[in-house]
């Protein structure tokens, strides 16, 4: 289930040029600094990211700038045939409203389309009202909680993308 095409974006929009490609296990001191930088105590572990950059049922995507530097990715892993569930998205702060988690999304869920998902859904956390109304906006609606589903015991709200 790899994707091995590296795709620029940005132009047209305000964020800088970026190219998507699917992460490396070089990458992965990166993506574990920007974790903690965006998640703070709910980041992923080294050993969790490596293990799914690897996966051949997960697909772990980065936007990367000409510098070499990520400022952005986003994981989906495909649950039995037709399950599509979004793992994790982050975009660096600096990088933020400016089209780019919008876009990681949109490839996502390009490829949800490619795969066949009868099911797309998603985990947020229920005090991240910016996430939820982003996701909102992309066509998720909110279909279920799931308690102290975060390490500091706050809630998820599964939210479902209509297939």
């Amino acid at each position: 289930m790899t994707q091995t095409d590296s795709t620029k974006v940005g132009a047209g929009i305000a964020a800088p040029l970026a190219v998507f490609r699917l992460a490396k296990v070089s990458d992965v001191s990166q993506l574990v600094a920007l974790e903690k930088q965006i998640f703070g105590s709910d980041a992923w572990r080294a050993s969790s990211i490596r293990r799914l950059v690897t996966r051949p049922e997960a697909e772990y995507t980065v936007a990367v700038l000409d510098s070499g530097e990520i400022v952005g990715f986003s994981l989906f892993l495909l649950e039995g045939e037709t399950c599509f569930h979004i793992g994790n998205l982050g975009v660096v702060e600096e990088q933020r409203k400016r089209g780019l988690g919008r876009l990681l999304m949109e490839r996502m869920l390009e490829r949800s389309r490619q795969l066949g998902a009868s099911r797309v859904y998603l985990e947020v956390a229920s005090h991240n009202h910016a996430a939820r109304a982003f996701y909102t906006k992309l066509g998720f609606t909110e279909t279920g909680l799931s308690p102290a589903y975060y390490q500091d015991g706050s809630d998820a709200v599964i939210m479902d993308y209509p297939g």
